[in-house]
């Protein structure tokens, strides 16, 4: 199962527990913003004051991490 896999198939609870264990505050922060808050990528962008380029290249490290810590 894929990080993107469990968040689209576990409960909100679930999710919360998983994402505790990603220690890094800026992945947290932007898992926490795509997958429980379900914000567009423009809006994280935005509230984040950071460029696409570099949300997109958090977001993959926020994954692999999330997978890493979860044994996913």
């Amino acid at each position: 199962m894929t990080a993107k896999e469990f968040f689209a198939s576990a409960d909100k609870t679930d999710v919360k527990k998983a994402l505790r264990k990603v220690k890094n505050a800026n992945y947290r922060q932007i898992l926490v913003k795509r997958y429980l808050q379900r914000k567009k990528w423009e809006q994280i962008q935005k509230e984040i004051y950071s460029s696409r380029r570099n949300v997109f290249y958090w977001h993959k490290a926020a994954l692999r991490e999330f997978e890493r810590k979860n044994r996913l």
